[in-house]
């Protein structure tokens, strides 16, 4: 379910939510109601299934300028966040990004700057699968990968975008990422969503990045030409690092040509 409303030409507001079924091989019919909100046929059907919430926005103050967020509620108690005992079930992920065009008054420079944070067992649940009940099966994924974020949860990002367009055939963008990262080892920590929650490590003092902290910086450079009309040659060139606490230090060096037709190029995100 999604309802968005512009509140001028200048702001819009956006609720969403969404459910994982509990319940292998089976489709609950009373969700196909179209009006938002599914707590309501949740607490009637006494539902065991995952269910998320979000609120987005975005915001143009002047022109030239874009300003968006995102807030994704999993679970979260007002009470319990205010004790600041670190109580697990906080579940929660925001956004905070910025957008701006024709950079210095030069036309086509565009910028964009984006910062992600999502809590530790974020996107998880503890409706097991049935005969590997190390597994949820009411995850937010698909074919064991999440939907979300490649990270899962329990992470800190930051996106730096460059693009600028040099001639009507010639396009390139420059991007640079960091993120942080608290990964799983022999313990839940949170960042795995695939695993059933019951397994975390503890109901109080969950922090945010605990467990074997990782450090991800990506440089990416990419530049297209169009040969003739949809038709693009591309090169892409990206170096990764990935320095953890616990295991050694991986550095990849990626060199990609390709040519596409009519399709919106790959990104290689992780």
């Amino acid at each position: 379910h999604y309802l968005d409303l512009n509140i001028s030409n200048r702001l819009s507001i956006g609720l969403f939510e969404t459910v994982v079924f509990s319940r292998e091989n089976q489709f609950e019919l009373q969700y196909l109601n179209p009006l938002i909100l599914y707590r309501t046929v949740e607490h009637g059907l006494d539902s065991p299934d995952n269910v998320l919430l979000g609120l987005n926005l975005a915001w143009r103050p002047v022109d030239g300028l874009s300003i968006y967020s995102q807030i994704l509620l999993d679970e979260l108690s007002v009470s319990e966040l205010t004790s600041n005992a670190g109580w697990w079930g906080n579940k929660y992920g925001i956004q905070l990004g910025m957008k701006t065009f024709d950079l210095f008054g030069i036309d086509h420079l565009d910028l964009q700057a984006e910062f992600n944070q999502v809590r530790p067992y974020t996107y998880s649940h503890n409706i097991p699968i049935e005969g590997n009940e190390a597994f949820a099966i009411t995850s937010y994924s698909h074919y064991n990968q999440p939907l979300a974020h490649p990270l899962g949860s329990n992470f800190n990002e930051f996106i730096l975008r460059l693009r600028y367009r040099l001639t009507k055939k010639i396009r390139s963008e420059l991007r640079y990422l960091y993120a942080r990262t608290g990964r799983n080892s022999a313990l839940n920590f949170g960042a795995d969503i695939l695993l059933n929650n019951t397994s975390r490590i503890s109901d109080y003092g969950i922090n945010h990045l605990q467990g074997n902290l990782s450090d991800i910086s990506m440089l990416d450079f990419r530049i297209n030409y169009e040969l003739f009309y949809k038709l693009f040659l591309d090169v892409n060139v990206q170096y990764r690092q990935d320095r953890n606490d616990v295991t050694a230090d991986l550095k990849n060096t990626y060199l990609g040509i390709g040519i596409r037709y009519n399709v919106s190029p790959t990104q290689i995100d992780y």
